[in-house]
Order: C-alpha cells, then sequence, then structure tokens
C-alpha cells in the first residue's frame, strides 16, 4: 500500500507549475528489495512531475549486494525525470572503498544529481543537498546541533542564489526543533527531509493525531518531535514518511509489522496562481 500526501505551494518565484516526487529511506540490501522498488517505480512513472528527488539513506547497511540491480534500478527512474539525491546517515556508513564505487558510479549516470554538499540551479529551482556528516550523526549519543551549525557554515549552505525557489534536502529534521538550526535556514522556501521513518506512528492514529510527533525515533528515544508530516512556519518542512520503516538490518520479530506501514510518497505541486493546500491518499 502506498500512502501520497499532496501538497500545492503557492510561490511567485516561478512561472509555470512544477512537479516534484518526493520519498526517503529505501533502504536497499539486495535482490530480496527487488519487489517493492519495482512497486514503487510502477507507481512513481504514472505520475506527471518534473523532478524526482530522494532524501537519503538509499542503502541500509555498510555493504550491499546485488550493486548491479539497484544502479539499474536509480537509472530507470532517472529515464522518467531529472533524478536529485541527497545522502542520509545510512549511506555513509557504506565501506570507503565500496562507498566510492557505488557513489560515483551513481553521479556518472545520465539525468541523476547526487548533491553532497553542493547545490545544483535547474530552471527557476535551486537544490542543495546537505550531508548532515558521520560526525554529527555518530560523535555523540543523539544529533548534535551544534555541529550541525558548524557544517551549515563550512558548507555554504547559506550561499542561495535571488529569483530561484530555494529547496534543502537535508536527511534528518531532529536539530530543526533547535531555533539556532531553523533561523539559519529560513530563507530556504521548501526543506525536505526523511531519516525519522514516519515515528513509527501506524496509518489510523497517524490520521488522528495531528501533530508532528512521533512514536520513536531512529535513536529509540520515545516522542520525538519533527517526525511526521508537514511543518509550515516560514517555509514549508515536508518529513517523508519514507519507503522503507522497518528493514531487513531490524530484528525479525520487529520487522513482521512491517506490513502495516505503507509505502510513504510526497507528491508536491509548485504553483504561483494556486494556494496552499495538503491532502492524503492510500492506494494500492
Amino acid at each position: 500500500m502506498f500512502k501520497e500526501t499532496k501538497t500545492i505551494i503557492h510561490t511567485n518565484k516561478i512561472n509555470e507549475d512544477i512537479k516534484l516526487l518526493i520519498f526517503s529511506d529505501v533502504h536497499y540490501i539486495s535482490i530480496k528489495d527487488k519487489k517493492r522498488l519495482e512497486k514503487l517505480y510502477d507507481k512513481i512513472k504514472k505520475y506527471d512531475i518534473d523532478y524526482i528527488c530522494i532524501i537519503g539513506d538509499l542503502i541500509d547497511k555498510n555493504e550491499i549486494k546485488d550493486k548491479k540491480y539497484f544502479i539499474g534500478w536509480i537509472t530507470k527512474l532517472s529515464e522518467i525525470k531529472p533524478l536529485i539525491i541527497s545522502l542520509g546517515n545510512h549511506d555513509l556508513k557504506i565501506k570507503k572503498s565500496e562507498s566510492n564505487n557505488l557513489w560515483n558510479i551513481i553521479k556518472n549516470i545520465k539525468n541523476v544529481y547526487l548533491l553532497d554538499n553542493r547545490g545544483l540551479k535547474l530552471n527557476e529551482l535551486y537544490f542543495y543537498g546537505f550531508t548532515q556528516s558521520s560526525k554529527y550523526y555518530f560523535k555523540n549519543k543523539k544529533e548534535d546541533y551544534k555541529i550541525m551549525l558548524e557544517e551549515i557554515n563550512k558548507n555554504k549552505i547559506l550561499n542561495i542564489p535571488k529569483n530561484c525557489f530555494n529547496i534543502l534536502l537535508m536527511h534528518s529534521p531532529i536539530c530543526l526543533k533547535e531555533n539556532k538550526v531553523e533561523n539559519k535556514i529560513k530563507k530556504y522556501d521548501l526543506i525536505l527531509c526523511g531519516h525519522m521513518h514516519n515515528g513509527i506512528v501506524p496509518p489510523i492514529f497517524d490520521e488522528l493525531i495531528k501533530n508532528n510527533i512521533g512514536l520513536v525515533a531512529p535513536n529509540k528515544s520515545l516522542f520525538p518531535k519533527n517526525a511526521r508530516g508537514i511543518i509550515k512556519k516560514d517555509n514549508i518542512i515536508i518529513i517523508s514518511s519514507g519507503i522503507n520503516k522497518l528493514s531487513r538490518s531490524v530484528n525479525f520479530f520487529i520487522r513482521i509489522f512491517n506490513f502495516i506501514f505503507p509505502l510513504g510518497i510526497n507528491y508536491v505541486i509548485l504553483s504561483n496562481n494556486k494556494e496552499y493546500k495538503t491532502s492524503i491518499k492510500y492506494y494500492l
């Protein structure tokens, strides 16, 4: 089952509607994931879109199998529309030698833009892929907003071009609850995140509880903020619920509950003549 969150965002920075298909947390391990990925591909190719964005955690473990299939799947996506990719914490765990090989191959696929702490202007849009580092994720027991502030300045994330609709791809939204971080990046019109797996909130409760709080965070802390949904303040923050909630690297007796969670995709329409609106639907 799929959960589609459709959002219309009004902006005067574009002339004609631009449509984005967004998802995160694929957590690929091996060819055993093929059925799920092919199902996702079949859905995406039916959408009327201009760009596809993947917000980190393409892979799950530090060593993946059947790399050829995965690269072929990325290639198929890029043949639909330009594919914008940023990296997540699991993507940083892959072995150094294999990492250089995998990401370099993906970078060289036609129509693929892997943004590892760099920006990209495409027509009226500016994308920046912010890779929150291994130091940020793993140095302390929790993600450290002070490290994140250092990396925002170091990687020149704030060198935003004028007269563009600016989009920041940033895997983890956890530190966005800190005012200092939020104020730093508020010049971005749209911030796309993943990482939280919807806070592992089941579908029924996801609709009933109208806030952004989850049940469990990736670091196993309880009731995390910024775990799901859309946050609308100075800009709009979309937190992808993720393709895979409980990957095959999780204990089997926990993973069997994966069937209750839908594959999460966000369909975003940037428009200069429509007002902000969001809606959710489930479909097979």
